[in-house]
């Protein structure tokens, strides 16, 4: 199923009256239509590349665990007129027509690579990526958005000023961005780097128990402290006690590392614990901003990354 500029206020539910022409029994098999209605939905912008390809088989391995259906997204950028004369009409046909055919390829072509696995719907938009992404998440809430690190070492262009980069920082829907040539595994090591700061708002602990129980991942819990020569704030502390408490049934590891460089401390912790799925919580003024910034992107960069998940306050 294609979705191009879709009217979402003429969608609606069904009537009271209709429900009895889904009654079954207990023993009956499961309609196919209650299990689309309990689906998780995952979101795969696409530009038809080669590294979005990757993430998108990727994608498909993780809705395949996740019991979700996958929308392959793609937003095409319009002209620009650069006089008084008016863009013809048929070059936006033109794009139209180019995205639609590119769009069922690549359905056809995941689809086959699925083996019919999985749901696979498309969404085609014309505009900027990101502001037709935020507005098509804010309507179908999907449960994650999966994009490529396009950059050639990891996270360099993550780093750099690239869309995915935009997208981790203002998308305001989980985001799991995959390095670029990373194949799916399920993760046996999740780790959460957290500055204990308004855990309440900003953890989200469904998805969080959702993921490592899913994949009976053991949990690990890491919080840098850049000032080593001052000691742990109690508002810090606070936040720690609250956290502990919010995943006392997932039994984490707590690991709290005192070092100037976050950036470095964190991804010498991926690499000595085997981490496998990385989840942050970046807003504004926290220390895992850091991970974001320019300058520290060489030192993110030395090595291949993992996937991260982001997740904003809620």
């Amino acid at each position: 199923m294609t979705t191009i500029i879709p009217d979402f206020d003429s969608y609606h539910c069904l009537e009271d009256h209709h429900y009895d022409k889904f009654e079954t029994s207990i023993s009956d098999p499961i309609p196919e239509w209650i299990k689309l209605l309990n689906m998780k939905t995952i979101i795969v912008p696409t530009d038809f590349s080669t590294v979005a390809l990757n993430a998108t088989e990727y994608a498909v391995a993780l809705a395949e665990k996740l019991n979700a259906k996958i929308v392959l997204f793609h937003a095409y950028p319009l002209p620009l007129a650069f006089s008084e004369v008016p863009v013809p009409p048929q070059v936006f046909n033109t794009l139209q027509k180019d995205a639609e055919d590119f769009m069922q390829q690549a359905k056809t072509d995941l689809e086959a690579y699925s083996k019919g696995s999985i749901p696979i719907e498309t969404a085609i938009f014309p505009g900027g990526l990101l502001t037709n992404l935020q507005q098509y998440c804010d309507k179908t809430r999907p449960y994650a958005i999966v994009m490529s690190s396009h950059g050639n070492t990891g996270f360099e262009k993550l780093l750099l000023g690239s869309e995915t980069s935009a997208a981790v920082t203002h998308l305001s829907w989980p985001l799991i961005v995959i390095p670029k040539g990373a194949k799916f595994k399920s993760p046996e090591n999740i780790a959460l780097a957290c500055d204990f700061e308004k855990v309440s708002s900003t953890v989200p602990v469904a998805v969080i128990k959702d993921l490592v129980q899913t994949f009976k991942a053991k949990l690990f819990v890491l919080h840098v402290h850049a000032d080593e020569e001052q000691p742990y704030q109690q508002p810090v502390m606070d936040g720690a006690s609250d956290l502990q408490q919010m995943l006392a049934d997932l039994h984490p590891s707590y690991q709290f590392l005192n070092r100037s460089d976050i950036a470095e401390a964190i991804l010498d912790f991926i690499q000595k614990n085997n981490i496998e799925l990385l989840i942050v919580l970046p807003k504004k003024y926290s220390f895992l901003q850091s991970l974001f910034h320019k300058s520290k992107s060489k030192e993110l960069a030395k090595e291949a990354f993992v996937p991260l998940i982001s997740f904003h306050e809620k």
